[in-house]
């Protein structure tokens, strides 16, 4: 018997493509993410969160129940069912990114504190070759805060003893900060990420560092991070300098060993990518373990003819790949590059198709439900960026006829277009994280890619075959003079015009508007795709229009220190900051900055901001008589409370010591206005002025 259609149906059914319905519940579950972390601190970490936990189990739990009821209820209302799965999937994203929270509501540091301390390494990172982080674990201290008793801490240091490895026990005298706040408005907020870690202070070592006992009876993860740590030791130690550092970063993940300059020209060249464990190294391992182990079983016929090798080569990349993530640390990148091999492995044994978006959407359920927080990382919005933009790609032509030309065409052609298509998916991204857009990106990894997976890659599983049986010399050259062609090319590429070029971010906002748009246009039909795509031409007009601050005000924690934007398109730096704040700065005001000019000031400097606009910069009080008397400015911004107002009423803006926040400031027809890093409206306010209030 045949049903009738009902008018919601008719209109509704057409919607979505069924077959890619779980990128639209992956976004909702992202949005449910998301909406969590659009609250404040006070609600993240309180006893207020506990109560929208329970408030969001329960509508997690109502809105399953009515999914089950739609279903078992018929095709009449069937439709409806997606719809209410997207927002059980939204629900599910708050709910699991709220339990992350509450797992981790440790106390953590309130006020700077210099402390001596016995701790047990668990992690190092940063450069060995300048500042080393070290990740620790309290096991006695000389302080009375019970937040330190028994706490995890990052601590930074220039000189890092041999011996102090992951596992030692150390002793050292360290000054330690609470886990900072938002830096600036629309940048990554490292203290959440850092609370969410456990760590409840952050600082850097003011003494030497005492090795009190080596590495003793360490759980699994801490040995395989000895292991992995003394890998990369002995790769960096095997090859010339700076091969070895780049081999320890390709084959274990470890890129402490990478001099800065040589990660620049990565960085600079668009090259960045193959210095993290990813897609390429992946699938390199896993797939090139089964192609050898097939091929290997053709040389039996007879007995690979009675036998499903393929399945059985697949249960064995699986191993090896897990045991590679592991031992490269479980980054983001590798737990996504681990989630799609295996995926695809899956899907191998099963005898379905492997390449799908539904294994992407799949990979990003896992990762996300393992830990809410990393959408925010720039790591996991870039991978999978450039794997969806590409597996969409890869199903629009993986139905057309296959070309009959010549394979070494066909193969430089997909590199050309697969680099083409992955810049384009991680350029907003890169934008809005770093702040730098790569233009020759797209012909270096022509280059760079073949060379890693033809020529560096197997020869570094090849050393590492070796190495057991006391042959890895032989095959140390091979590898070594790979990496050198490598960094000679990241080299030849990162001194051409407009490498590195500085771009404003784009803004978060534009960025979700373009991630819907794609979505929408992916997963929709026609003429509903027609919206998706004007919402990805709506946040590109939007994040080209986003208007551009024109300095910092860096007072959190510290006196007030201003960097601003110049017309000659660098930034101009107003006393001395860290390289990391000043990185911060040119992150928002999208130019460069030389950290080593510093701009003093006898009186007062005459600042020429990227549009044009003259302004007077005072440092200190006394240099405000001489701004007010100068005819060429019209407005003051001073770092110094000024005592009384100009007797030629020029305005004055002026920053007090009792400013705890970082500050944004826009110049524009009405005067100089600022967002605090503080801000959750993200609203312009007024600053203090003299003589006259806002």
């Amino acid at each position: 018997m045949m049903r009738e259609c009902t008018l919601m149906q008719v209109k509704m059914a057409p919607l979505i493509i069924t077959e890619r319905r779980i990128i639209i519940y992956l976004c909702s579950f992202m949005g449910g993410i998301i909406g969590l972390h659009c609250l404040g601190d006070s609600w993240l970490w309180g006893t207020r969160l506990m109560q929208i936990t329970g408030a969001a189990i329960c509508l997690m739990l109502g809105l399953m129940v009515l999914f089950i009821w739609v279903y078992l209820r018929g095709r009449k209302i069937a439709v409806i069912g997606p719809f209410i799965f997207a927002l059980f999937c939204g629900a599910a994203g708050f709910n699991l990114a709220a339990v992350q929270y509450n797992l981790h509501q440790s106390a953590y540091l309130t006020a700077p504190s210099e402390v001596k301390i016995i701790a047990e390494i668990f992690n190092i990172d940063g450069w060995a070759s300048d500042r080393s982080r070290l990740w620790v674990k309290t096991i006695e201290t000389d302080s009375d805060r019970p937040q330190l008793a028994n706490a995890r801490a990052r601590v930074t240091s220039k000189n890092v003893p041999t011996a102090a490895t992951i596992g030692a026990v150390i002793e050292m005298r360290v000054r330690l900060f609470p886990p900072p706040r938002r830096i600036l408005p629309g940048t990554t907020d490292f203290g959440r990420n850092a609370r969410v870690a456990d760590i409840v202070a952050s600082g850097f070592v003011t003494s030497s560092i005492r090795v009190l006992a080596a590495p003793e009876k360490p759980d699994i993860s801490l040995l395989l991070g000895m292991l992995r740590a003394a890998q990369a030791k002995d790769l960096n130690d095997a090859l010339a300098k700076p091969a070895g550092g780049i081999a320890a970063a390709l084959i274990v993940g470890d890129r402490r060993f990478i001099v800065e300059p040589v990660y620049d020209l990565f960085r600079k060249s668009g090259l960045a990518h193959l210095l993290a464990i990813s897609g390429l190294h992946m699938g390199l391992l896993c797939f090139g373990c089964m192609a050898a182990m097939r091929y290997g079983a053709a040389l039996l016929p007879v007995w690979a003819n009675h036998v499903a090798m393929h399945k059985y080569a697949a249960v064995v990349a699986i191993v090896i790949g897990l045991i590679y993530v592991c031992l490269s640390g479980a980054s983001v990148s590798a737990m996504r590059a681990f989630m799609m091999a295996l995926l695809v492995i899956l899907a191998v044994l099963i005898d379905r198709r492997a390449l799908t978006m539904r294994n992407v959407a799949l990979a990003g359920f896992v990762i996300l439900a393992l830990n809410p927080v990393a959408l925010f990382s720039a790591g996991f919005q870039l991978s999978f960026a450039a794997t969806a933009l590409l597996v969409m790609a890869y199903e629009k032509t993986q139905h057309r006829p296959m070309q009959r030309r010549h394979w070494l065409w066909r193969y430089v052609t997909g590199i050309i277009i697969a680099s083409f298509l992955a810049n384009c998916a991680t350029a907003p991204f890169t934008a809005q994280h770093f702040g730098s857009f790569t233009p020759w990106g797209v012909i270096a990894n022509m280059i760079g890619i073949p060379l890693t997976g033809f020529w560096i890659m197997p020869a570094a599983l090849l050393y590492m075959l070796a190495l057991p049986f006391g042959a890895s010399g032989i095959i140390a050259p091979v590898l070594e003079l790979g990496i050198v062609m490598l960094i000679h090319t990241a080299e030849f590429f990162a001194e051409l015009p407009f490498a590195d070029s500085a771009v404003a971010p784009p803004g978060y906002a534009a960025l979700a508007l373009l991630v819907l748009g794609v979505v929408v246009g992916y997963a929709c039909t026609a003429p509903w795709r027609f919206a998706g795509w004007g919402m990805v031409g709506l946040a590109c007009l939007i994040g080209s229009l986003k208007p551009l601050p024109d300095a910092v005000i860096f007072a959190q924690n510290r006196s007030p220190t201003l960097v601003a934007a110049s017309a000659g398109g660098e930034l101009t730096i107003y006393r001395r900051l860290s390289a990391f704040l000043i990185d911060m700065a040119a992150l928002r005001l999208g130019q460069h900055a030389d950290p080593e000019k510093i701009q003093h000031c006898n009186e007062f400097c005459q600042h020429q901001l990227r549009r044009g606009e003259a302004v007077a910069i005072v440092l200190k009080r006394h240099g405000l008589s001489a701004a007010c008397d100068d005819r060429n400015t019209d407005v003051i911004i001073s770092l110094a409370t000024p005592l009384y107002p100009c007797r030629t009423a020029k305005s004055i803006y002026y920053f007090t010591q009792n400013m705890d926040d970082n500050y944004l400031l826009y110049r524009d027809k009405t005067g100089v206005n600022y967002v605090s890093s503080n801000s959750g409206s993200g609203q312009l306010a007024c600053l203090a002025l003299q003589p006259r209030q806002c």
